[in-house]
C-alpha cells in the first residue's frame, strides 16, 4: 500500500511538472522565402520558430527538421536538413532559445544523390521542431522529461527561385 501511494504522488508531481513546464502548447514554425541555389543541389530555407519559456532550472533539447521534394521529370527531387538534438542533454546550445520571442534559422537542404537536382519551379515543404525539458534526478547524468513543445510546418507548395 505505501508503494502504491508513492508511486501516485511521484506520479502526479510529474504530471504537475509537466503542465507547469509547458506541453506541447507553446511552440510555432513557419518557413520564410527558399532560395534555390546557382548549381540546383541545396535549397536555403529561413525557418521561423517561437516556444514558450521553461523554467529556467531544466536543461532543454531542440531539434529543428525541414524536408523538401520536388516533381523532376519522371522523378522525385527530395533532400532533408536539421539542427539541434532530438533526445538527452548534452550541453550544447540549442539552436532556438526558448524566450517566446521568434528567431530566424536558416537550414541548407541539399538534394539527396540518389534523386534528381532541385530546379525552380513548385516544390512542396514540410518541417517540424520539438522541445524537451529535462529536470535533474540528483545524479550526473540523469535527467527525467519535465515536459514538451513540439510545431509542425507544411506541407506548403512554394516556387523556388
Amino acid at each position: 500500500m505505501r508503494k502504491m501511494l508513492c508511486l501516485a504522488v511521484v506520479a502526479l508531481a510529474a504530471a504537475a511538472s509537466a503542465s507547469a513546464a509547458g506541453a506541447d502548447s507553446g511552440m510555432t514554425m513557419t518557413f520564410g522565402s527558399p532560395k534555390l541555389s546557382a548549381s540546383h543541389v541545396a535549397i536555403t530555407v529561413p525557418v521561423t520558430v517561437s516556444c514558450a519559456p521553461f523554467d529556467p532550472s531544466f536543461v532543454l533539447t531542440q531539434s529543428i527538421s525541414v524536408s523538401v521534394e520536388q516533381g523532376s521529370g519522371t522523378g522525385i527531387a527530395f533532400g532533408s536538413a536539421s539542427l539541434g538534438e532530438n533526445f538527452f542533454p548534452d550541453g550544447n546550445p540549442i539552436p532556438a532559445p526558448c524566450d517566446g520571442a521568434t528567431h530566424t534559422l536558416t537550414l541548407t537542404v541539399f538534394a539527396n544523390t540518389s534523386g534528381r537536382p532541385f530546379h525552380g519551379g513548385p516544390a512542396t515543404f514540410s518541417g517540424s521542431g520539438l522541445v524537451i525539458a529535462w529536470q535533474s534526478c540528483g545524479f550526473p547524468g540523469c535527467f527525467t522529461q519535465a515536459g514538451s513543445e513540439s510545431a509542425q510546418a507544411g506541407p506548403t507548395t512554394v516556387p523556388l527561385r
